[in-house]
């Protein structure tokens, strides 16, 4: 399974209640916010999105240089595994 590569950015379709994630040419997603009191965790969502690409990279690279045994087991590795693993769809 692949992801569409990144950057995504925010476009704003109207100016308050539909934006949308675009790589391009390719929409990522959109929403519609019927809801005016969750304008401001919508667009906190809308940024978490447009990041994910982003993220799986710093991730990824994390994963690479944190290979060692002494991190096998540490936390933060296996949370960062974890996401990886939900990024992937094999969770």
């Amino acid at each position: 399974m692949s992801h569409t590569p990144g950057p995504w950015k925010i476009i704003r379709i109207d100016r308050e209640m539909t934006g949308s994630i675009y790589t391009k040419r390719t929409r990522i997603c959109t929403g519609i916010l019927d809801d005016m009191k969750l304008q401001k965790e919508a667009e906190a969502n809308a940024h978490l999105i447009a990041a994910a690409p982003e993220l799986l990279e710093a991730l990824e690279t994390m994963e690479r240089l944190a290979g060692t045994p002494m991190m096998e087991d540490d936390p933060a590795r296996v949370a960062a595994q974890k996401a990886l693993r939900k990024a992937r769809g094999e969770e």
